[in-house]
């Protein structure tokens, strides 16, 4: 159920016309998975699914899970991001707040690039009981893991180019596609709000803090 329904959150939230036809959305997507999955069902589906299994899943979540962490402490930044979830949870103690930041500049990424080393040096060409893959099909598996990647940069490097250059240079263009649209916010239209000063004596997150309405906007039904 999770990663079909990751997978009709990107497709509405790409298109977000499709939303009123979600019926038809997650029928189409229970086919073509299902019409994926009949290979796996085959006498030799379970080399095929050993081979998606053990390079698909494991080798590009690695490097994915590491650059997205790194982007989200060091790119976007954390001390950013913490004030985003503030925003949306209430406000944290300091203590609080430095242990996220911690987490999400230094452990996180540390521990996904180590995991990641770890694997790489204990890698082996692919086995399954007495059977032994041969070259071709490790090559396939290598590119079937780097696909993802591939997609994303690709992805990147489409928004770069199409972004209006100006008199903007590269890092800059990639500078400006960083930071938030002033659309950004809650999906709603809610009061605007300033959070006020954490308790100090609290070393939790506040479950229920007190915010100073700034400008209230008129709230849809």
């Amino acid at each position: 159920f999770a990663l079909l329904e990751t997978c009709l959150t990107a497709i509405q939230d790409t298109y977000p016309s499709l939303r009123k036809k979600k019926v038809w959305v997650v029928l189409v997507t229970c086919i073509i998975g299902f019409c994926g999955g009949i290979i796996v069902t085959t006498q030799g589906g379970m080399f095929v699914l050993q081979l998606m299994d053990n390079y698909v899943s494991s080798w590009s979540v690695f490097i994915m899970a590491a650059g997205e962490s790194a982007l989200v402490g060091w790119v976007y930044g954390a001390d950013r991001f913490l004030q985003d979830v503030q925003m949306m949870i209430g406000p944290m103690s300091r203590k609080t707040q430095i242990f996220f930041t911690i987490f999400w500049k230094y452990l996180s990424p540390l521990t996904l690039v180590s995991v990641l080393l770890f694997n790489l040096i204990q890698y082996k060409p692919l086995a399954y009981g007495n059977y032994t893959y041969p070259g071709w099909a490790n090559g396939l598996g290598w590119v079937l893991s780097l696909v993802p990647m591939i997609i994303i940069s690709a992805l990147a490097i489409k928004k770069i180019y199409y972004t209006p250059s100006g008199n903007m240079s590269l890092f800059q263009k990639i500078k400006f596609l960083l930071k938030p649209s002033q659309a950004w916010g809650p999906a709603h239209k809610v009061p605007q709000f300033k959070m006020d000063d954490e308790d100090d004596e609290d070393d939790g997150i506040v479950s229920n803090p007190n915010f100073t309405i700034t400008n209230i906007r008129e709230i849809s039904a």
